[in-house]
């Protein structure tokens, strides 16, 4: 079987461009090639550029990271706002917006998600919960996740009810996910986190959009909660699956021969 190519952006630490080893690791295992592409600078990060880029693989996948400026949907930037590298904060909207636009399959995982609705003209709600404590939904906490019947994220998972993790204090805004974009599930209670030595907390539950997809049919899902650190689990691997077996269907789309790579 030939493998499609998945072009996956990345986090800088100062100068140093960093990836989470599961995300391409999971691309991987379901059977692409993962091509990391930092955000680049300058002219290199010009739309036409990027463009050429883009038709050399066949999806993408937008990693999480930190917050993106809230000044793009017309807010200031929250207190407990964690701002992202100044070179993704130029590039990765631009991406998403190109991908989307180009109807490549993308899969979009914590702030991938978010930046999906950003470049669609969404918004992001800055904090999830009280603003002078962590959010319920950071540091790991679990908690379930229902998914609306007949959406395409429900059809690859084979399923409406899952329990998820989360790893974030910011959500895409249920009233502005972005235009061509319809949210397709919601967390639910109860949230729970581990403490130290293995006992469940019981957290207050925020309510929180879980995942978006393309309202036209488009592969494009976004997801809220970390499923490169749960493959083992039903809300886990078959994202990834589902993402490489759609650039499998591009990449023949676009070489009938099956000229791809072994």
């Amino acid at each position: 079987m030939m493998k499609p190519f998945v072009l996956l952006n990345a986090n800088f630490e100062k100068d140093r461009a960093v990836l989470d080893v599961r995300y391409p690791d999971a691309v991987r295992a379901a059977g692409g090639i993962p091509w990391i592409l930092p955000a680049p600078s300058g002219a290199e990060a010009e739309t036409g550029s990027l463009r050429g880029i883009l038709r050399s693989v066949h999806a993408v996948l937008l990693v999480g990271g930190p917050d993106y400026d809230p000044a793009r949907w017309g807010e200031p930037r929250h207190p407990r706002a964690n701002p992202v590298h100044e070179r993704r904060e130029a590039f990765d909207p631009l991406l998403a917006a190109l991908v989307l636009e180009t109807r490549l399959p993308v899969l979009g995982i914590c702030a991938g998600h978010q930046v999906l609705a950003v470049a669609s003209g969404g918004s992001i709600l800055q904090h999830l919960g009280r603003d002078d404590q962590v959010s319920p939904h950071e540091n790991g906490s679990r908690h379930g996740c229902r998914i609306g019947e007949g959406s395409l994220l429900a059809r690859v998972l084979g399923g409406t009810a899952f329990e998820v993790n989360s790893y974030h204090h910011q959500a895409v805004d249920p009233g502005r996910p972005g235009l061509g974009l319809r949210t397709c599930a919601q967390a639910e209670p109860p949230v729970r986190r581990k403490r130290e030595g293995g006992a469940d907390e019981a957290l207050p539950f925020v309510p929180c959009v879980e995942a978006a997809e393309a309202a036209d049919g488009a592969p494009a899902i976004g997801v809220q909660w970390h499923p490169e650190r749960i493959l083992d689990e039903p809300a886990g691997f078959p994202l990834f699956r589902w993402l490489v077996e759609e650039a499998r269907k591009r990449a023949r789309r676009e070489s009938p021969e099956g000229a791809l790579h072994p």
